[in-house]
């Protein structure tokens, strides 16, 4: 889901073609939908998460609620910890240690810049190739996580010879 924005580059003046990746049409209408199912995918693929084993997570707000109805969906029982960003990585690393649970810890687990790698980065290049464009000049990332512009970047670097990172 690709559009390009020549209404805002006029308004502003810019040259140049400008695309947003609009990603929000899973259930609870955020990007975080594919994010948490593909992570719950690769974490089964690597065999890190198995068939019914409880989830954990320290998080609240659109990956809390993606995660939820993924994880659900997908068998898994799921316990959402807070305490304040800190206190609840510390709760949810302890009673995944405890429990045998699965913490998914998506801030800081490699399987968010790979699911951009392997899924949002090549629908983007897919899409400006359609559009007949090979080369990207920029990236800009709205970042929830650094695993959307890792992953989206190394992607279209691997595919072009210039990307530049702009956060």
């Amino acid at each position: 889901p690709i559009v390009e924005l020549r209404g805002y580059l006029s308004a502003c003046g810019l040259k140049g073609r400008l695309y947003a990746y609009l990603d929000f049409d899973g259930p609870t209408g955020t990007s975080r939908d594919a994010l948490a199912e593909g992570m719950l995918a690769l974490a089964a693929e690597q065999h890190a998460l198995a068939p019914g084993q409880p989830i954990i997570e320290a998080s609240t707000g659109a990956f809390a609620a993606a995660l939820t109805l993924a994880s659900r969906t997908a068998g898994h029982p799921i316990v959402i910890a807070r305490n304040g960003l800190a206190g609840a990585r510390a709760l949810a690393e302890s009673k995944a240690a405890e429990n045998g649970w699965y913490y998914m810890n998506w801030l800081a687990n490699d399987n968010n810049p790979e699911y951009h790698r392997r899924v949002t980065g090549p629908a983007i290049a897919k899409a400006i190739a359609r559009e007949g464009r090979s080369l990207v000049d920029s990236v800009v990332v709205s970042v929830g996580s650094a695993g959307t512009i890792t992953g989206v970047g190394e992607t279209l670097k691997a595919w072009t010879n210039d990307v530049r990172m702009v956060a």
